[in-house]
């Protein structure tokens, strides 16, 4: 049956519409353009900018600055009514050396990737006048990735975005009145978990906006996270391509602002692009045609 179901960290509703699933506009192909040299490959390095960060000689890991940025620390700082100064970062996590898909990587190459995040956040909340760290990855064309080498892509931004803002404010409410966080109580209530180890829960939202959405969190309020723990969470969820084959998908990695914030807990949604957005979504409102109680069954099943 479908229904509204209430996110509590998103502060939103979404509908659970199972009966759409069939509609005939639900899938959409794009196909790809493979660009005949890979900027990122190893033997490559002269087609981006110098290294901000580079594991192991030869590297297996570089961060450098993003050739088409849109932010830079070259870039004038200032506010005004209606504008802010494009001061910031803007860069790119070339994940790994090897030109494969996500879910294919090692362990070293998760805990690789996760170590970096941790070294380019703790730098870059050093600069005082930035004040939030965006963190995402783009798999696939339909995911709005225009290199299939695996990256993830950083922005240091000298705001705090205003949806971010509130739901911040929202989390700092919770804990200032309930002396525990927001994370805690949904951790509490929420029941669909697949995986979870000492430090992370992987969950899929009872609210979720999208088919096989998964939710990422650390249960505790700390910001330090021990990349091994994280990357075996990932180890697991390489199950994904068991239950959905090879998907385009954002992984969306949430830092705490760069400010104290005990109200917060790291967390990453991990969101699969297998359906279209369409009008409804853009207006504001979410529908899942996949309930998360059956994609639990599935990875109940797989994972038996």
């Amino acid at each position: 049956m479908n229904e509204f179901r209430y996110d509590l960290l998103r502060d939103e509703w979404v509908i659970i519409a199972p009966n759409r699933l069939h509609r005939p506009d639900m899938f959409y192909e794009i196909k790809e353009k493979k660009a005949k040299t890979c900027p990122f490959c190893r033997g490559n390095e002269n087609f981006s900018e110098k290294d901000i960060l580079r594991f192991g000689n030869p590297w297996v890991l570089r961060v450098v600055p993003n050739k088409f940025r849109s932010l830079a620390i070259e870039n004038p700082y200032f506010f005004n009514d209606n504008k802010i100064g494009s001061y910031g970062a803007h860069e790119i996590v070339i994940d790994t050396y090897r030109h494969i898909k996500f879910f294919d990587f090692e362990k070293s190459e998760f805990v690789n990737l996760f170590k970096a995040l941790k070294i380019r956040y703790n730098d870059l909340r050093k600069d005082n006048k930035l004040k939030h760290f965006i963190c995402f990855k783009n798999e696939g064309i339909k995911a709005g990735a225009t290199q299939s080498h695996p990256h993830t892509q950083i922005l240091a931004l000298p705001f705090i975005p205003i949806q971010i803002e509130k739901n911040l404010l929202k989390y700092k409410a919770y804990f200032d009145n309930h002396k525990k966080t927001i994370f805690e109580e949904y951790i509490k209530k929420e029941n669909l978990i697949v995986f979870e180890n000492s430090e992370f829960i992987a969950l899929l939202p009872k609210a979720s906006k999208f088919a096989f959405e998964i939710r990422i969190i650390k249960k505790n309020n700390f910001f330090d996270f021990d990349e091994n723990n994280l990357a075996e969470v990932f180890e697991y969820l390489k199950i994904t391509k068991k239950i959905l084959g090879e998907i385009d998908f954002n992984l969306i990695f949430n830092f705490a602002p760069f400010e104290d914030a005990r109200y917060f807990h790291f967390n990453i949604e991990f969101i699969p692009r297998l359906f279209n957005i369409a009008g409804g979504e853009l207006s504001g409102i979410y529908t899942n045609v996949v309930a998360p109680e059956i994609a639990k069954k599935a990875f109940d099943d797989f994972g038996s």
